[in-house]
């Protein structure tokens, strides 16, 4: 599991290993390892010109957006353009990372699209009216995984490719 605790733990993998200039990074708030590995590789099989940073609680997310702690470098952590959520996080949740989002400058906060396991419409709506621009149900399949990972790199949410 990934630590809010240290972000020298924080999983960041390269756009493309290098072979890509980079567009940016995006930021996948994700407690379960299986889930980010997953995401890892749809981004390596797309040859993702984005970089992914990995946090796994609400906490280490706010952390990162306010440029708290050593999330204060943005060398080594750069703004997103990009922030996946899940819900069910530890410590601070999803909705909570949401609603605090909402009290913060938006020309300084990423857009973000909600990966979850929950097919609740409850969810969802509630999501969206806590700003979120998109609600996806997460799948464990890499195939479903690279599909949902490339139709977001065609929006217009993103610096285009």
């Amino acid at each position: 599991m990934l630590s809010s605790e240290n972000p020298s733990n924080l999983l960041y993998v390269s756009a493309s290993e290098g072979l890509v200039p980079t567009k940016g990074t995006i930021l996948l708030v994700e407690d379960n390892a299986q889930d980010v590995e997953l995401i890892r590789l749809a981004f390596r099989t797309l040859n993702c010109p984005y970089n992914l940073a990995a946090v796994s609680d609400g906490r280490a997310a706010i952390h990162y957006l306010s440029r708290i702690g050593q999330y204060s470098d943005r060398t080594r952590f750069p703004d997103p353009c990009l922030m996946l959520l899940d819900l069910s996080l530890p410590q601070v949740g999803g909705f909570e990372v949401l609603a605090w989002m909402q009290g913060e400058p938006p020309e300084i906060m990423p857009p973000v699209l909600v990966l979850s396991y929950s097919r609740f419409e409850q969810d969802k709506h509630l999501a969206h009216k806590f700003g979120a621009k998109g609600y996806h149900v997460k799948s464990p399949d890499l195939n479903e995984t690279i599909a949902l990972i490339r139709s977001l790199l065609t929006f217009n949410w993103l610096p285009r490719i």
